[in-house]
């Protein structure tokens, strides 16, 4: 029997690491309370960590989750050049 493998919506995964970030938890037991896997959650940790910062040394307050996910969602357009 194999195993359905799980997706995670991006404001989900924001709010599971700043689980994490903001309480002073451990990875391990966030993603023991969550039924996560330890090294799935510290990705997730660590990508939000590298976006915190960069909005931060650009002066610049990150996107929200939402608005991340509008992103996604829009189709990318090919710009061309007129000549």
């Amino acid at each position: 029997m194999s195993r359905k493998r799980r997706s995670f919506t991006t404001e989900y995964k924001v709010d599971a690491a700043h689980r994490v970030i903001d309480s002073g938890r451990s990875i391990a037991e966030v993603a023991r309370d969550l039924g996560l896997n330890d090294g799935l959650l510290g990705r997730w940790v660590a990508d939000e960590r590298r976006r915190l910062d960069a909005a931060g040394q650009t002066g610049q307050e990150p996107l929200t989750a939402a608005e991340r996910d509008e992103l996604a969602r829009l189709p990318s357009r090919r710009r061309t050049s007129r000549s």
